[in-house]
């Protein structure tokens, strides 16, 4: 082979390997914190996460450029999550989709990293996309890396307690142990008893009380509180 043809092949090799952009990285500004939480009477403390994962990817027309599922970030001092994009001008299309299978969090002694706790045992099932938007690329311009957050319809952390006991739970801690509320509020505390006699003895002679009063017997139940969420299953 002559040194013309080594010469010609040498430059087409290096003109392949420049038609390649390098690979950069961008950011995603604005995921939930989930704080880690505690569940069941030992206070097993859990990972926080998402409820749902959001499955975000990054699509240069058809072709999945970048694909990853979020469960949100535990302390807001958490670095924020990452995408991968060629550093060139370019438009991709952001799609944004939700799991429809529930996230089983996991125990924070288990240890291990976010992607290996989502691809221990979850299967995400077929997420149901909620926006698609555009990303402009600017080659060499970082400002233009970047992904604002969009909150998903199904966006709740997992928590120790359910959001709607938390007024309830408050309200009748002074009566009662927050577990035994229920069964508190249900009956009339000994206060209530003693004012109510004390009413019924100072009444004048021939008057009759409410309480007395002829008619259908006031009812005394008290309609059964919400029953909590169920303690998420706890996972080795």
């Amino acid at each position: 082979m002559s040194a013309r043809v080594l010469m010609t092949v040498s430059v087409l090799g290096l003109g392949v390997v420049g038609c390649t952009s390098p690979s950069v990285t961008g950011v995603i500004e604005g995921e939930p914190v989930c704080p880690d939480f505690a569940v069941g009477a030992s206070g097993t403390m859990m990972k926080g996460s998402l409820r749902m994962p959001v499955q975000a990817a990054i699509l240069d027309g058809s072709t999945v450029r970048w694909e990853r599922l979020l469960l949100g970030r535990r302390l807001a001092s958490d670095g924020a999550s990452k995408f991968v994009v060629e550093d060139d001008d370019e438009t991709y299309k952001v799609r944004w989709a939700q799991c429809p299978n529930v996230f089983a969090p996991k125990r924070i002694d288990s240890g291990g990293s976010r992607d290996a706790d989502l691809s221990s045992t979850f299967t995400c099932g077929e997420a149901k996309v909620y926006k698609e938007l555009e990303l402009h690329i600017k080659s060499g311009e970082a400002s233009s890396r970047v992904l604002e957050w969009v909150v998903p319809p199904e966006a709740e952390c997992w928590a120790s307690v359910a959001p709607d006991q938390a007024g309830s739970a408050s309200a009748s801690a002074s009566a009662a142990p927050a577990d035994d509320a229920p069964e508190a509020a249900a009956e009339p505390s000994a206060s209530t008893a003693a004012t109510g006699a004390a009413s019924a003895s100072a009444a004048p002679p021939g008057a009759t009380s409410a309480a007395a009063a002829p008619g259908p017997a006031a009812s005394t139940t008290t309609k059964a509180a919400a029953p909590l969420d169920k303690p998420p299953p706890l996972e080795n």
